[in-house]
């Protein structure tokens, strides 16, 4: 009897060892890993048949579009003045690269993650006389296709590799919301886990933005692609207007609630994300309901303007259209200047009651139809600590970005044809260092929400002391043991169990511990 509650024990100690220091070294140590920091190394061989050298290449085996990496070359020859190309094809077939000079001193080439994106960035099509923007060559969301590089001394390649590339999540699934008051598609993030949501609004084109909620799906949020107006599948819809005018702010409102109800979404409140005139909605649809929390306007506007044809407001909310500046000559920052400060102040949409921090993305070059991003949004958010705002707010202004900022380490050749201003050297920082901000802004969904603990020093504590309190489990069950064999030998020594009764709890004993 003694050998099986001994035996019994030590089984339960060692159980409560191993959650003790692996889950309480969680707690103690733990912390989230960043997206955008791959730190995941394979070693890949790439010798040339017929060659001397022998090169190993250090990098990730698959990375997302938006995840960072950095690469380690070793076994290249030493004191050579040598290249390094980098290729990969775009939708057409067509190949985009970017070669890099550099003197092998020691034999070994190291690249930064910061550097290897930055060659990412800059490639360009090989064929000068492509004036297209560069799209990967995938055939849906989550596609994959290869980066190959290559070493090169002069003509000769010394040494290949490939490294594959995701256009987001492959595990992200998404389908069509199924609903009579809105048109949308749900992104859910990998394993179907429940996850903070976020209200994804397109611009004036009037379609769904769905890579942004693909991407946001990947970086862990239930993303919910609506469209407002315009025609589906060529035809009106019942739920939204056709034109830019008087969108119901109502609308946004159904949207968020649809979201917050999803059986994967978590927490109290979802985040909005727009983009040029959605980035105008959604500092408007937070400012008038309490549903939303984080909110990030890409190139937005902090004023109301007038509707796509002309002649009303572009919102309207309880049946009547909201205040707005009138757009004249198809020019915003025109307009602007023109416009009396009576019309600015009962069009300046008021941020001040959003609840939850705003992060706003702006190109100071934005030439699309001179949109003016940074002045409307600064006009807003100077409001805000005049009102006593109690969230964080930050507006990026990016010198040499244009109107089509997106999502990062994806080539930038060519954007600045399109109308919208700016550089692709300004596009490809204002692309790399948003990125990241606007992920952490609408990872707060959950702090507002109560989900988790803040990042804060208090938070740390209450980590590290469930963490403590599990590494101190294997110390209780050893004690408790040792009472209980204490106990038993003062049992023994009394000699007061009758007899029979202990082959009796011998055999429920068994019972118990099969």
């Amino acid at each position: 009897m003694r050998k099986k509650i001994l035996t019994f024990g030590l089984a339960v100690t060692l159980f409560v060892s191993i959650c003790g220091f692996t889950c309480g070294g969680d707690f103690v140590g733990g912390g989230s890993v960043n997206a955008l920091e791959h730190e995941v190394i394979t070693i890949f061989e790439g010798v040339e048949e017929g060659s001397d050298a022998n090169i190993n290449f250090e990098h990730p085996e698959v990375v997302r579009i938006d995840e960072r990496f950095g690469m380690n070359i070793q076994g290249l020859p030493a004191d050579e003045h040598l290249v390094l190309e980098m290729i990969s094809l775009d939708y057409n077939g067509r190949e985009w690269s970017y070669e890099k000079e550099f003197h092998s001193e020691d034999g070994n080439l190291e690249l930064s993650r910061d550097e290897m994106m930055r060659m990412i960035q800059m490639k360009t099509p090989v064929d000068e006389g492509i004036l297209d923007l560069y799209n990967p060559p995938v055939e849906k969301l989550g596609g994959e296709w290869n980066l190959t590089f290559s070493v090169r001394k002069d003509h000769d390649v010394l040494g290949t590799t490939n490294l594959t590339r995701t256009y987001g999540d492959p595990g992200v699934t998404s389908h069509s919301v199924e609903d009579d008051d809105i048109i949308g598609e749900v992104f859910l993030s990998p394993g179907n886990l429940p996850a903070p949501g976020v209200l994804v609004l397109h611009g004036s084109e009037g379609r769904k933005a769905i890579n942004q909620a693909h991407m946001l799906a990947s970086n862990g949020f239930v993303a919910l692609a609506i469209q407002y107006f315009g025609s589906v599948n060529g035809r009106p819809a019942e739920q939204i207007p056709v034109n830019l005018q008087e969108i119901p702010l109502e609308y946004i409102e159904k949207a968020g609630e649809w979201l917050l109800d999803h059986e994967q979404t978590e927490g109290s409140k979802v985040g909005i994300w727009g983009v040029s005139k959605g980035g105008e909605l959604a500092l408007l649809a937070a400012s008038h309901f309490e549903i939303f929390g984080p909110t990030v306007s890409m190139v937005g506007s902090g004023v109301i303007w007038e509707g796509l044809p002309l002649g009303t407001s572009s919102w309207s909310y309880q049946n009547e259209p909201l205040p707005y500046v009138p757009v004249l000559h198809a020019d915003y920052s025109y307009s602007f200047d023109e416009a009396s400060e009576e019309t600015i102040e009962n069009a300046i949409i008021p941020v001040e009651d959003i609840d939850g921090p705003i992060i706003a993305v702006c190109g100071e070059d934005d030439q699309f139809y001179n949109w003016n991003s940074v002045e409307t949004i600064g006009r807003a958010l100077d409001r805000l600590g005049e009102k006593g705002f109690e969230h964080e707010y930050e507006h990026l202004i990016y010198e040499d970005a244009g109107h089509f900022i997106s999502f990062p380490y994806l080539p930038t050749a060519n954007i600045h044809r399109f109308g919208g201003g700016g550089t692709p050297e300004g596009y490809a920082e204002a692309n790399s260092d948003h990125w990241h901000i606007v992920l952490e802004t609408l990872e707060q969904i959950q702090d507002s929400n109560g989900d988790l603990p803040p990042d804060d020093d208090n938070g740390d504590e209450k980590s590290t002391g469930l963490g403590m309190l599990l590494c101190a489990l294997p110390l209780v069950a050893i004690v408790v043991i040792v009472l209980a064999v204490f106990m038993m030998k003062k049992k023994d020594g009394a000699d007061t169990d009758p007899i029979g009764a202990e082959d009796d709890l011998e055999e429920e004993d068994d019972d118990i511990f099969l």
